[in-house]
């Protein structure tokens, strides 16, 4: 009985320590909680308006770091903050009002809407959440050169850098984008000789690497010189977070000394054709047989399309260059308009049940055909889900083709001269390089 009673007067004691303690918590720092809280909400408010050419945020998006990272620049100034991102062309820039509160600490919240930065918080059809983007990040912890953050819903932690004034917005940006459409995609963890894993880089930003004991999956933003990961990936006693694309080899470097040694080399199809080497004279078989008729694959001077020049002196075909595989695609497509007609080339399923599509999804692929000697592309059908396209016809609209605008068949001057006067590019089969 002592004991209990001796344990109650001492925690009876603790209490009245630790009520006295919290009492005296206003007056600690010489004001009350409140009104440090006003004055830190206050000096947060000024240094982000104390940026003349802004911050630039890598935000991670999806709940414990499930989605993709991207980069936002941001200014903020008179209650109003102007942002820019890699979702979004360079050149754009939207603004709308924000505020720093004081919910949780001091919180930025950009609080009505801004057309680049909710983007991927918006509702989608398969997710009222989003990408799971936060808008309202509590402010943990501050330098002069750079804010930490972490996102109030999301709770994905991020810091905010201060941008140089030398630093032009578009040209980050462009930079970026530029990296993104120039990485390959499928990689080989090496170390030395050693294979240790293979890597791919999803759309959704998601890096997975799959080795023998199964797989790892760790978001990344691309950045001016590669990309980074939202954590380290550690393999073999050693951790890659920082990866420099190498442009002429294709292969990601770990920049810094924790990952010396190891290299994401690029894995590439046998059949793979770098883009330049498409350039060139060919000669086409079709259904029909051998064509007499002399084509030109020319480069388009985007890095991304070639234009097949020689079928028709009113208009060219493009093809699409898929850095990944190596190949190209010739897809449905407006090519010319005629008044207020449009002349189309589309996807055809000639060999089947004969119906067309004026989706552009649907196409052929051209690649490199291994088995044979010199260059041959061959013609195979995509994966457009819903129609196999084996061939290609020309189509007027009368305007944007529908079933309601289909007008027919486009012949006469409109013909693609694979075979004299003829409308339709029947199973095409080979390209054959001859210069």
């Amino acid at each position: 009985m002592k004991n209990i009673i001796n344990s109650i007067l001492i925690g009876t004691a603790v209490l009245g320590l630790s009520a006295c303690s919290l009492h005296d918590d206003t007056e600690l720092f010489g004001e009350p909680a409140a009104e440090r809280l006003e004055k830190n909400v206050a000096a947060d408010k000024t240094l982000l308006e104390s940026a003349a050419n802004g911050w630039e945020l890598h935000l991670w998006t999806g709940k414990d770091y499930s989605g993709g990272g991207y980069t936002y620049f941001m200014k903020f100034a008179n209650d109003k903050v102007t942002v820019s991102s890699d979702i979004a062309p360079a050149n754009m820039k939207t603004t709308s009002s924000y505020d720093v509160i004081s919910d949780q600490g001091p919180v930025l919240t950009v609080n009505t809407y801004n057309e680049v930065f909710h983007y991927l918080a918006e509702p989608s059809m398969d997710d009222d959440d989003g990408e799971q983007q936060d808008y309202e990040f509590v402010i943990m912890r501050t330098t002069n050169d750079s804010i930490y953050l972490r996102g109030k819903k999301w709770g994905n932690h991020m810091v905010m850098t201060r941008v140089a004034e030398s630093t032009s917005w578009e040209d980050e940006i462009n930079k970026i984008q530029q990296m993104d459409e120039g990485l390959m995609r499928t990689f080989s963890l090496v170390e030395g000789n050693d294979t240790l894993g293979g890597v791919s880089l999803g759309d959704d930003r998601i890096l997975t690497y799959t080795d023998k004991s199964g797989y790892k999956k760790i978001p990344y933003y691309v950045s001016t010189k590669g990309i980074t990961l939202a954590k380290p990936l550690e393999v073999n006693g050693k951790a890659l977070q920082e990866l420099d694309y190498d442009a002429d080899d294709m292969s990601l470097n770990p920049d810094g000394a924790t990952a010396q040694g190891l290299k994401l080399s690029v894995k590439l199809p046998k059949n793979y054709m770098k883009y330049s080497e498409f350039a060139g004279d060919y000669n086409m078989t079709t259904y029909w047989g051998a064509s007499k008729l002399t084509l030109h694959l020319v480069p388009a001077g985007d890095g991304k399309t070639y234009l097949l020049k020689g079928m028709n002196a009113n208009f060219d075909l493009t093809l699409t260059y898929d850095k990944t595989s190596g190949t190209l695609s010739l897809n449905t497509q407006h090519l010319i308009d005629m008044g207020d007609k449009q002349v189309w080339l589309c996807g055809w399923n000639a060999f089947g049940e004969g119906y067309l599509t004026w989706s552009t999804d649907a196409g052929m692929i051209v690649s490199r055909d291994t088995n044979e000697a010199g260059t041959v592309l061959k013609f195979e059908p995509n994966d457009y889900v819903g129609l196999t396209t084996d061939s290609f016809i020309l189509v007027l609209f009368s305007g944007s083709p529908s079933n309601d605008t289909f007008v027919g068949n486009a012949k006469g001057i409109d013909a693609l001269y694979i075979r004299p006067g003829d409308y339709r590019l029947v199973g095409p089969e080979t390209l054959t390089k001859i210069n």
